[in-house]
């Protein structure tokens, strides 16, 4: 599977505005060996932007200039900045498929160009399709015991058939955080 997303960036404050393109794209290989699946995404590939607009201007009288004289205006300019972009891949597997019991694994790599990596693993086990249990861990920042997000996550999920084709989901999840604000 592949798939692709161009999009028009339009940022706005005030009197003072950028503009850019913006490419997503990845792929998805299905192995067809015990659901073993490959992915690979890149989001917001694209152009530099830069600030401007009337906001970056002024007018100002000119030096020892005759009275009366028409002021001159100023335009100053902003620093280029890059979109925030990121490359991830991940990959899941089947470690066991059976008629009502699954488990699978997964696990994800995430390198950002403005925050640290993120490596990313769980499991999930699920009963006739029904019941699911949920576990996972996140390592940012080099692993340091530091970082607000770093450690266990888990959930369940809960899926109700309501007749012919009415489904409903209940889904909960848990994260501890070590500091929110800090």
């Amino acid at each position: 599977r592949f798939g692709a997303t161009a999009q028009f960036v339009n940022e706005k404050i005030a009197n003072a505005g950028a503009k850019g393109m913006a490419f997503d794209f990845g792929f998805q290989y299905d192995t067809g060996y015990n659901g073993l699946i490959f992915g690979f995404v890149m989001k917001n590939f694209g152009s530099a932007m830069e600030f401007s607009g009337s906001d970056f201007e002024i007018n100002v009288p000119i030096p020892d200039a005759e009275p009366g004289a028409t002021n001159r205006t100023l335009s100053s300019t902003s620093a280029a900045f890059e979109m925030p972009s990121y490359f991830q891949m991940g990959v899941s597997y089947d470690l066991m498929r059976q008629e009502q019991n699954q488990f699978k694994v997964l696990g994800t790599f995430m390198s950002n160009n403005f925050t640290p990596d993120e490596l990313r693993g769980g499991a999930e086990y699920t009963y006739k399709d029904q019941f699911a249990l949920r576990a996972g861990y996140m390592m940012r920042d080099g692993g340091s015991d530091g970082h607000v997000y770093n450690g266990f996550s888990w959930g369940a999920g809960l899926n109700l058939g309501l007749g012919n084709a009415t489904k409903m989901r209940f889904d909960y999840s848990n994260r501890m955080v070590k500091e929110f604000f800090s």
